[in-house]
C-alpha cells in the first residue's frame, strides 16, 4: 500500500493537463483583455485622426457643393471612425451602435458628437460675453446689459460662434464617440458597457 501511494506521488502524468486547466481560462481572459484594450485603443486613435484631418479642412476655409463645411467635416471624421457608415462595406466601427446619440447640426441624431466654436479674439476662447451681473449670478437677467460679442442678439456663456468660422478665426474642434465594451473585466474598469473617448482640437483658421 505504501508501495502504491508513493508511485503515485512519483507519477506525472496528467500534470500538464491540470495545470492548463487551472491556468488556462485565466491566461485567456488575460489575452481577450489585451486584444480589446488594443481595439479600444484604436478607437480613440481613429477620432484623434479623423478629428485632425477635419481641422485641417475646416482651415483652408474649403467648402463642397451639395454640403456645408460642418457636414464636411462631420464626414470626414466619421470616415475615420465608422467607414461602412458611409460607404456601406463591413469596415471596422469603432462607435457603439447602440450607445448614446447627440443630435447633429440638422436636428438628427448621430453616434458622433462634434461641436465647432469659433472665436475672432483669441482672447475671448472659452470665457462669456462681458455682462452688468448686478446680482452676481452668473447668468443674464432681463435688465442686466450685455456685449453681443458674437452678435447673434442673446447673451451667451460662450462668446464662440457655432461652426467653423471665417478667415483667421480661432476654432475649436471637440469630438466624441461611445464605444462598445465587452469583456466583464474592462466593463467594471470603465464603469459600464461603453467607454466615451474625446478629443479636441484648437486650429486658425489661414487668413483669406
Amino acid at each position: 500500500m505504501i508501495r502504491r501511494c508513493r508511485r503515485l506521488w512519483r507519477d506525472r502524468r496528467g500534470v500538464s493537463a491540470i495545470e492548463f486547466a487551472m491556468i488556462g481560462p485565466i491566461a485567456m481572459l488575460l489575452v481577450a483583455v489585451v486584444i480589446e484594450a488594443g481595439f479600444l485603443w484604436g478607437g480613440a486613435t481613429a477620432l484623434e485622426a479623423g478629428g485632425r484631418a477635419a481641422a485641417r479642412y475646416g482651415l483652408a476655409g474649403a467648402g463642397a457643393v451639395d454640403q456645408t463645411r460642418t457636414e464636411v467635416i462631420r464626414r470626414i471624421v466619421t470616415e475615420h471612425v465608422c467607414p461602412h457608415a458611409l460607404d456601406g462595406t463591413n469596415s471596422t466601427c469603432f462607435w457603439a451602435a447602440d450607445g448614446p446619440r447627440f443630435e447633429d447640426e440638422n436636428g438628427d441624431l448621430t453616434p458622433l458628437f462634434l461641436d465647432l466654436r469659433a472665436y475672432s479674439d483669441p482672447r475671448n476662447l472659452g470665457r462669456p460675453e462681458p455682462l452688468s451681473d448686478r446680482d452676481a449670478d452668473g447668468e443674464r437677467d432681463a435688465d442686466e446689459d450685455f456685449d453681443d460679442l458674437n452678435g447673434n442678439g442673446v447673451w451667451d456663456a460662450d462668446t464662440g460662434v457655432t461652426g467653423p468660422g471665417g478667415p483667421a478665426d480661432l476654432v475649436v474642434y471637440d469630438l466624441a464617440i461611445h464605444q462598445t465594451v465587452v469583456n466583464p473585466l474592462l466593463r467594471a474598469a470603465v464603469g459600464g458597457d461603453t467607454l466615451r473617448h474625446e478629443t479636441r482640437i484648437v486650429i486658425r483658421n489661414e487668413p483669406f
